[in-house]
């Protein structure tokens, strides 16, 4: 009777969410909640309240929790009776988060043992150098000093006066009055702020800051405040690349951030390496192949099935292939007329695509680039062709299944990947060397 009493308050705690009965039932006995089987015991509701809080904050956090923990289970119980036993199944789901769960832990404590966090003045001037174009400023970069001063200090007029102040001594007195007399004050007359910055100070947009902003001074007085707020703007800069000083901090993060990507490339490569040295992994490339590849075939003939959804049937170097595109091909190599079902067909074209796919990708990384106008060229004669073929724009439509704005615009995308993998194609051609006929 007692343990059915505990459970019945229990079970009115976070039904009425009264906090007050929570400290009673911690020390009455182990279980403190329970939902169905599931139990809540008091060793694990102690977990989550922190030592030397009052006992009022106490109850409030065990009642949050055992309403958490219940809503939880509660919804377990409600999805296990509606979901099928497919979808109820999460046991991939659990493994693949699992795996990358110890994965990334693991890279964590590789990439703390082995990282060099020295980021020497030279490497982040080399870096700012080849790079320049990533520091354009976008808004103005300002040196400046600050405070915010009471409208009715006795020191208000002097610390004014020796804001705008360039001597050693005067600006030593500036820093000694400002600190005793100022709600607040910084200098930095010596580094770059960013003018949105220094705008939250104002509580203002830097747009509107700036245009306050008159011989080198900006000066705000709240109407509702005893307060004023003074801006000297000893430099200002409006354009061009950002001085190396203000991007060091943003460019020695980014080495640190590139050596840990290294350090991670290397640790796959090396355990890759490593793993099929010793026999540990095996892969049977051929047969490997044949599944991808009867795989993929399977499922691009599939599509003669009006129910088929488009999805993703390939990915090569970060480039996707969906069905669509492998359907859109086809029609474009002779089959728009009728739907040709042949698996050999897709094969064929889909190997083709997948070889343009890791053209493009090497491109990319070859930093190649396309000439629009040769591609807009290339997009009407293609355009046009398929009008003469098959009889006007509603026959195009009708053959690809798609408006004459998308197919403009797929057809574009794919013109400029084919201008890629063509001088991809071409640079590959220039470093095989010329071999002669004893060759």
């Amino acid at each position: 009777m007692r343990y059915l009493g505990l459970t019945a308050l229990c079970l009115s705690l976070f039904l009425t969410g009264a906090c007050n009965l929570v400290s009673s039932v911690l020390h009455d006995d182990e279980v403190v909640a329970k939902v169905g089987d599931a139990k809540l015991y008091k060793s694990e509701l102690e977990t989550v309240i922190p030592d030397l809080i009052s006992p009022e904050d106490s109850a409030r956090l065990a009642a949050k929790y055992i309403n958490s923990w219940a809503m939880d289970r509660l919804y377990s119980q409600v999805a296990e009776r509606e979901l099928s036993k497919t979808e109820i199944d999460v046991s991939q789901e659990l493994e693949a988060y699992r795996l990358s769960l110890v994965k990334y832990r693991y890279e964590q404590r590789y990439i703390a043992d082995r990282l060099d966090t020295l980021v020497t003045s030279e490497q982040i001037e080399e870096y700012y150098n080849s790079h320049q174009e990533d520091f354009q400023i976008k808004r103005p970069l300002l040196k400046v000093r600050f405070l915010d001063i009471m409208k009715d200090s006795p020191a208000r007029d002097r610390i004014l006066k020796l804001i705008q102040a360039e001597d050693y001594n005067e600006l030593q007195q500036l820093d000694t009055l400002a600190r005793t007399s100022a709600l607040r004050y910084f200098d930095n007359s010596d580094t770059w702020m960013d003018a949105a910055d220094l705008a939250r100070e104002f509580g203002m947009d830097y747009q509107t800051m700036l245009s306050r902003m008159g011989n080198s001074m900006i000066k705000v007085e709240p109407e509702d405040r005893g307060d004023m707020l003074v801006a000297y703007v000893c430099d200002i800069l409006r354009s061009g690349v950002a001085p190396v000083d203000y991007c060091s901090s943003t460019i020695r993060d980014i080495i640190i951030s590139t050596r840990k990507h290294e350090l991670v490339k290397g640790l796959e490569q090396d355990l890759l390496d490593n793993a099929l040295e010793s026999k540990q992994l095996k892969i049977y490339l051929k047969s490997l192949a044949a599944v991808a590849m009867l795989g993929l075939c399977t499922l691009a003939s599939a599509q003669k099935y009006k129910n088929v959804i488009d999805k993703s049937i390939a990915v090569v170097g970060g480039e996707l292939i969906t069905l669509s595109d492998l359907e859109s091909q086809v029609r474009l190599e002779g089959g728009y007329s009728s739907y040709a079902s042949d698996k050999a067909v897709r094969c064929e074209a889909l190997e083709r695509m997948m070889e343009s796919k890791l053209l493009l990708n090497q491109a990319r990384i070859d930093s190649l680039s396309y000439n629009n106008e040769v591609v807009n060229a290339d997009l009407t004669q293609r355009i046009d062709m398929l009008r003469t073929n098959l009889g006007g724009d509603e026959e195009v439509e009708k053959a690809f299944g798609k408006p004459m704005y998308k197919l403009r615009e797929e057809w574009q995308l794919q013109l400029r990947e084919q201008s890629l993998t063509q001088q991809e194609q071409q640079e590959i051609a220039k470093s095989v060397p010329e071999l002669t006929p004893y060759d």
